[in-house]
C-alpha cells in the first residue's frame, strides 16, 4: 500500500476471540492497570509490548527511559504485571498474513498495544513523528488498527478529514508519520476498544515499481504542471527530477536516479509529492470482496 492509501479488511478477529479480548479489557480496566493517555484523557492504554518476545517494546523496556530524554512522545508506565493474552498476538498473526506484512520489522517504540476509550472520549488529531533507526534516516511507520468492540456511535478513525467506515472486528491500516489522523467521539455507554500493531516501512522496495503519469491527466494539466514548476524558481537539480518523472512512459525510481545520477531518495521525496497529487500513478492490486482502499 501506499503512504498516503488506508487499507480497511473486515473479520480480523473471530467472534470467540472478540469475547475474551472484551472480558480481558474490562478485567485490566476494574483493577486499574490500564493507563491514561496524558493527551486523550479519557483513552486507556496497556504498555507498549514487542512482537519478537512479548515483552516491552525496544524503545520502552529501559525502566530509566523517560520521554523527555529521547524522541519519545509518551511511555506508558504499568502499574502491575499486564501480559496481552495469546487472543492478542493471535490475531497480530492473522493481520500481518491477510495484509502480506511479514517481512516488517516490528516498531521498536510504540509496537503492539491495546487501548479502550470511555465514553465521551475521542482520539485527537494528530500525525506521529518517524523513527529513525540504526543511524538510517527516519523512517515511515505502518499501524494495523483492530475494532474490537466497536461503540454504540461515533469512534471511527478520522484520517487526511476522511471519515473511515471499519466493521466491528474489521481492521484499518495507515501510514500514521504520513497523514494526520484522529477518531470521533464515543457516543454511548459502550467502550471503544482497539488493538494496534506497528511496524516499520523502508520505502525502498518502492524504487523497482514502475510509475509514470496517469493516464487520465489531460495533456493541458500536465503543461500547466511543467509551467508552474517553473515559474516556482526552483533550483535546477529539482527541475531535472521532475522533468524526468513527467516524461511519458513509465519508470522506476532507481532508474531515474542512477540517470540522473542523484540519490533515489531524492527522486522518491519529489516522486511520491506527485502521487500523492494524483499526477503520478502506480500499479494498483485489485480490491478484494473483504478489502477496500482509501487514497487520501
Amino acid at each position: 500500500m501506499g503512504l498516503d492509501e488506508v487499507v480497511v479488511v473486515d473479520e480480523v478477529v473471530t467472534i470467540a476471540e472478540r469475547a475474551r479480548l472484551v472480558e480481558w479489557a474490562t478485567e485490566q480496566g476494574a483493577a486499574g492497570l490500564l493507563q491514561q493517555n496524558p493527551v486523550d484523557p479519557l483513552s486507556r492504554t496497556t504498555p507498549f509490548f514487542a512482537a519478537a518476545d512479548r515483552g516491552r517494546s525496544v524503545l520502552t523496556r529501559d525502566e530509566g527511559t523517560e520521554p523527555d530524554s529521547t524522541d519519545l512522545v509518551w511511555i506508558p508506565r504499568e502499574k502491575g504485571e499486564v501480559f496481552l493474552p495469546e487472543e492478542f498476538w493471535a490475531v497480530r498473526t492473522r493481520v500481518v498474513s491477510r495484509l502480506g506484512l511479514e517481512a516488517l520489522p516490528d516498531d521498536p517504540y510504540k509496537g503492539s498495544f491495546l487501548t479502550c476509550v470511555s465514553p465521551g472520549g475521542d482520539v485527537h488529531t494528530h500525525k506521529d513523528a518517524r523513527l529513525p533507526l540504526d543511524g538510517s534516516p527516519p523512517l515511515p511507520l505502518l499501524r494495523c488498527n483492530v475494532l474490537v468492540q466497536r461503540p454504540e456511535g461515533g469512534g471511527l478513525p478520522v484520517i487526511s478529514e476522511t471519515l473511515i467506515e471499519v466493521p466491528e472486528r474489521g481492521v484499518w491500516a495507515l501510514h500514521p508519520t504520513e497523514l494526520m489522523h484522529g477518531a470521533t467521539p464515543v457516543v454511548g455507554a459502550r467502550e471503544r476498544i482497539t488493538l494496534s500493531f506497528g511496524f516499520v516501512v523502508d520505502p525502498e522496495p518502492l524504487w523497482g515499481v514502475a510509475i509514470g503519469v496517469a493516464d487520465d491527466l489531460a495533456p493541458l494539466v500536465l503543461d500547466g504542471v511543467r509551467a508552474s514548476l517553473r515559474d516556482a524558481g526552483i533550483d535546477p537539480a529539482r527541475a531535472a527530477v521532475y522533468d524526468a518523472l513527467l516524461e511519458p512512459g513509465a519508470h522506476t525510481v532507481r532508474e531515474l536516479a542512477d540517470r540522473l545520477s542523484v540519490r533515489a531518495e531524492q527522486i522518491w521525496a519529489e516522486a511520491h509529492r506527485l502521487l500523492r497529487l494524483g499526477i503520478l500513478r502506480r500499479p494498483v492490486a485489485p480490491p478484494s470482496a473483504d478489502l477496500r482502499r482509501y487514497s487520501l
